[in-house]
């Protein structure tokens, strides 16, 4: 008996396939363009982003007070600003990675 139920199981498997197949072929192929524009906008993004990411890496080591001559409380509290502003662009970096990247998931990029 157990073998009947393994064999009605997998049968009514390659049923609900088949009915799905013919149920969402027609919408598949109606949205696949739309889909793949859609794909090519976020390849666009992407690859803005990487601009966006590598300009600021230059900006970063370009500007940030790694050695300081002299100190005082003003340059001191400048440069923990500066920290600040970088620290900042950077979270808004990861938000827009992370939403690239479940993009990318979505769209099997």
């Amino acid at each position: 008996m157990d073998d009947d139920f393994l064999v009605t199981l997998e049968t009514g498997k390659s049923q609900l396939k088949e009915i799905s197949e013919k149920a969402l072929g027609p919408v598949k192929e109606s949205i696949l363009p739309l889909q793949n524009q859609e794909a090519q906008n976020i390849k666009g993004r992407l690859a803005r982003f990487g601009v966006l990411v590598q300009e600021f890496r230059i900006k970063f080591q370009n500007t940030l007070p790694y050695h300081v001559a002299e100190t005082s409380p003003e340059i001191i509290d400048n440069a923990y600003n500066q920290i600040t502003e970088f620290y900042n662009e950077t979270c808004k970096f990861e938000n827009e990675a992370r939403e690239l990247n479940n993009l990318e998931t979505l769209f099997d990029l």
